[in-house]
């Protein structure tokens, strides 16, 4: 007499195979399944998580100091973004590489081309005094103005000369001068005078200074009236680095000399 070998049933098999894929180590999750922990899970519709506790809804800890260690991985396909948010609120400590696509260093740039090819009397009176903070290496750049007048002087500037610079309190360095002279002579004179210049800045706290200076050779002397100084804080030079402010350049005219301004003595480049 034949016996019949009797087949396991189906939910034998399933939990079998299940069992053989576990202790075999490879792991599959798909829709409608629970997650597996260190191995690779699918879904073909969203998976939410929603918590009523005070606290975090989710908290994922990375214990590993190795080099590529982070605690979340987002990956998406070419131009899609890699998460969204329902919130506007500021995020404490969230530190991002870029800003609207564009690299901090591409946010604040600052590049300088000067040739000092004419010089007056020094600028010794302080007319404004502008401090600030800078948070790391960079730039500060200055702009500045002032009114040069007459019209409250003994006698109207006949010959008068105004300079104007822009000074580095801490290190003593001083910008180009901005000049102008005033001479009506029979009415009163006015004019603003500009200023711009930039500084190499450490981090710290700086201060900047408006100073003019004047050489009233007939008539005068000027009053310097409604000072204004601004101070940014520029973080990259021209080429996006914070320590240089770039490669530049200036042209002067074919043969101009260094010349002095101011006194009866004044020499001129050809």
């Amino acid at each position: 007499m034949r016996k019949r070998l009797r087949l396991p049933a189906p939910g034998t098999v399933m939990g079998g195979l299940a069992l053989f894929i576990v202790l075999s180590g490879v792991g599959y999750a798909a829709t409608g399944g629970n997650l597996i922990l260190g191995q690779p899970n699918t879904a073909t519709s969203q998976t939410g998580l929603t918590s009523s506790n005070a606290g975090k809804a989710l908290q994922i800890t990375q214990q590993s100091t190795g080099t590529g260690a982070t605690a979340l991985g987002l990956n998406v396909p070419a131009g899609k973004t890699p998460f969204t948010v329902n919130s506007g609120t500021k995020v404490a400590r969230l530190n991002a590489d870029k800003l609207d696509g564009l690299d901090a260093s591409g946010l604040g740039r600052i590049a300088l081309a000067s040739n000092e090819s004419l010089f007056g009397f020094t600028s010794t009176d302080t007319l404004a005094t502008a401090t600030i903070t800078v948070p790391q290496a960079g730039f500060v750049r200055l702009d500045g103005s002032v009114v040069a007048y007459d019209g409250f002087a003994q006698t109207y500037c006949t010959h008068c000369a105004a300079y104007v610079r822009v000074r580095d309190d801490a290190s003593s360095s001083e910008s180009p001068m901005s000049f102008a002279e005033i001479g009506a002579g029979t009415h009163s004179s006015a004019t603003t005078i500009p200023i711009h210049w930039s500084f190499a800045a450490s981090a710290g706290t700086h201060s900047y200074s408006l100073r003019t200076a004047q050489y009233a050779v007939s008539g005068g002397p000027l009053s310097y009236y409604n000072p204004v100084l601004i101070a940014q804080f520029v973080p990259f030079g021209g080429s996006g680095l914070a320590s240089s402010p770039g490669v530049s350049a200036v042209k002067t005219a074919a043969g101009a000399k260094m010349v002095a301004v101011g006194g009866a003595a004044v020499s001129r480049s050809p």
